[in-house]
């Protein structure tokens, strides 16, 4: 009330007038504030037009008895003016947030033939490099998605790709090195999953843990034929180690298999038929099936030649008890690949994991890895450095 009494003072130099019109307009505020609120209801009630005529018999009357009508409205049209004002500001941020993702899409449609490289953050670790070794692949993750997991079948076999350290209560190894590695380059959720090999493959069969789905892949397994027919593969990360022939601590001498049982591990690469193949060297060969004996796990094949229930096993030489007996053949192979992961062939984990292997390959973090296997796994029995990691100059050719 005090800001129209002030507007109203200011329409006269006069005092006395204006302070005449100033009760002239009391008058006519108070009686026609009750009027218009009085026809303003009986026009909504009544649908009639009463407030309009009224609203005009002010206008006639005088600039300040229209002053009081105007306020009045404004005073009944302030929510209207807000929710205009608040529409427009969401219908202006709706089409600036528009404008914005048009101009994101157009950008990342020019990109698309050349994308950007991942940018990795970390500190390269101190000591030798190797600057000898192809630049970073050019690599776009997917987004990150916390809901999308991917569960990697895992055991233990003692040896520097896999051995569980008791001191962390955690699995370790340059297999879960490489799992992590790939991982954070693709942007993907991973989980490890502890469970038996014979979970993944077993007697020359796909297994229940990965033909049910329990998890999407199983880690470090290498190609065979026949696995292929059951399973597929993403890119080997390991390189294709070899198997040997290994006898009992006692043995000594030129190794003749005529008549002696050889132990094997059910469902690995290193089988009978293998042996058989590689028939040059070994005399004796090839065994008959009851010369044939498989274990179930790593342990019992072991326990088995120091026993001295076989006579020798069959076996990768990444095993940890190999150094320990006699070897009493060369290397041989039994795979067509390395390592890889090994996955139902409905399964599409692939499609992310080749791309960031190689990313990692390309790149001084794999060169690190590499390097730090005798530092970081060192204590653990297995392969050198060069009968584990790939070349990334031969695979990344072309």
């Amino acid at each position: 009330m005090a800001d129209d009494q002030e507007s109203v003072s200011t329409c006269s130099s006069d005092e006395s007038r204006e302070e005449d019109q100033e009760r002239e307009y009391h008058g006519h505020e108070n009686g026609g504030y009750r009027e218009t609120e009085f026809r303003e209801r009986g026009h909504r009630d009544r649908g009639d037009d009463k407030d309009y005529r009224h609203e005009e018999r002010y206008h006639q009357n005088g600039y300040r008895e229209q002053q009081v009508t105007s306020r009045d409205l404004i005073g009944r049209g302030s929510g209207a003016v807000c929710c205009f004002l608040l529409v427009t500001l969401i219908v202006g941020a709706v089409s600036f947030a528009g404008l914005v993702l048009s101009i994101i899409s157009f950008v990342r449609d020019e990109r698309a033939g050349s994308p950007v490289s991942v940018v990795d953050n970390r500190p390269v670790p101190t000591g030798q490099q190797d600057d000898n070794y192809p630049e970073d692949h050019v690599y776009v993750p997917g987004p990150y998605n916390p809901e999308e997991v991917w569960l990697l079948h895992i055991d233990v076999d003692g040896s520097n790709f896999e051995y569980f350290d008791p001191v962390k209560g955690v699995i370790n190894g340059h297999n879960i090195d490489i799992i992590n590695a790939v991982c954070r380059k693709a942007n993907k959720n991973c989980r490890i999953v502890f469970d038996s090999y014979s979970r993944c493959w077993s007697g020359g069969l796909g297994a229940e843990g990965l033909m049910s789905g329990w998890y999407h892949a199983c880690t470090g397994w290498r190609i065979t034929s026949d696995r292929e027919l059951v399973f597929k593969f993403t890119d080997p990360f390991q390189v294709r180690s070899p198997a040997v022939l290994v006898a009992g601590s006692g043995s000594s001498g030129q190794f003749d298999v005529s008549g002696k049982k050889i132990g094997f591990v059910q469902g690995w690469s290193t089988n009978a038929g293998c042996l058989n193949r590689n028939d040059e060297g070994i005399q004796g060969l090839p065994l008959n099936s009851d010369q044939a004996v498989e274990y179930p796990t790593l342990e019992r094949l072991e326990a088995a030649l120091t026993s001295g229930e076989v006579d020798a096993v069959f076996i990768g030489a990444e095993a940890t008890f190999v150094s320990r007996n006699n070897i009493v053949s060369e290397d041989l192979f039994c795979s067509k690949e390395g390592g890889a992961m090994m996955m139902r062939k409905d399964t599409f984990l692939d499609k992310w994991w080749n791309p960031a292997w190689r990313a990692l390959l390309a790149s001084q973090e794999y060169q690190d890895l590499c390097r730090d296997i005798a530092i970081a796994h060192g204590d653990r029995p297995g392969l050198s450095r060069e009968m584990i990691c790939r070349d990334p100059f031969t695979d990344l050719e072309g």
